[in-house]
């Protein structure tokens, strides 16, 4: 059961990510996590009224763990935004969700005691060697190749936020397992848009003035805002949940399917064609997360 509500989790993620990137693509990128946090926050406020008092108990011993993560995930969600930017979402996603396995895997080896086979270690092999190769497509003979700058510092981004994002996760999953899924996403996903707001003002503190850090928003962008973060809500629960019910490093990789999710919403919102290769490494990709998840 954790591996399907696990699916629902990606395919949430995936959804919120390149819904996100409109935003992430006309705006200041810290601006945006900072803002995307605190919708995510705001929208879950009212599903708090159902959870019990002694969920609430619970928030003084987890709130060390939520601070560590939310520095580390802020860093990670700008880290993406930037990758975004730069390269195709489906190519930035396919990169995200590799590299957060791989660190989530590792995290839950080393530091939460999983065991993996020799079996699983081909199969995260492989997914890196797709990815690999992934990158070094050819887009369409039709469309513009990217400078070499701009796709290797795309990469760089997400493999950044790879990294970042998957030590987050894996340190929310433990912590997941101590409270309800609805408490972790509204004290999580709050305290990275206060942690990302906080280096916005930090930023322009440096450039001679606290605001000029922070980029100003609408109130009906805002709404955008709230509208297109609020599948985070499903994704954060659903692997806080599956968290609890299951193996972190399986969750963790299941996750991972979302990148095939975001590369056909993409292409319906942004017309991101790819190349029939690149659709069949991600393919590849698919096969081998499922792979690690049935040996």
């Amino acid at each position: 059961m954790y591996i399907v509500v696990a699916l629902i989790a990606a395919f949430a993620y995936a959804l919120q990510g390149t819904l996100m990137a409109s935003f992430y693509r006309k705006m200041d990128t810290l601006s945006v996590v900072a803002y995307r946090g605190l919708a995510i926050g705001l929208a879950t406020l009212p599903l708090l009224f159902f959870l019990k008092a002694s969920d609430f108990a619970t928030v003084p011993s987890i709130m060390g763990s939520i601070l560590l993560c939310s520095v580390v995930a802020a860093c990670g969600n700008w880290f993406i935004a930037n990758a975004v930017c730069r390269l195709p979402v489906g190519i930035a996603s396919a990169l995200l969700d590799s590299f957060r396995t791989v660190t989530a895997i590792a995290l839950a080896i080393f530091f939460l005691g999983e065991m993996l086979n020799g079996i699983q270690f081909a199969f995260i092999g492989a997914l890196l060697a797709c990815v690999v190769t992934l990158c070094l497509c050819k887009k369409n003979p039709g469309s513009e190749p990217l400078p070499p700058a701009i796709l290797f510092t795309g990469i760089a981004f997400a493999l950044a936020s790879g990294v970042s994002l998957g030590c987050a996760m894996g340190m929310i999953g433990a912590t997941s397992r101590a409270t309800h899924p609805l408490l972790i996403v509204f004290l999580w996903e709050l305290t990275i848009g206060l942690v990302a707001m906080g280096g916005a003002f930090a930023r322009g503190k440096l450039k001679g003035g606290v605001m000029e850090g922070f980029s100003p928003i609408s109130l009906k962008d805002f709404g955008r805002v709230v509208l297109c973060s609020s599948p985070t809500i499903i994704g954060t629960a659903g692997y806080a949940f599956a968290a609890k019910l299951g193996s972190i490093a399986v969750v963790s990789a299941v996750l991972s399917a979302g990148s095939v999710i975001a590369a056909l919403i993409a292409f319906v919102l942004y017309r991101e064609r790819l190349t029939s290769t690149q659709y069949a490494m991600i393919a590849l990709c698919c096969t081998a997360i499922a792979g690690l998840n049935l040996v």
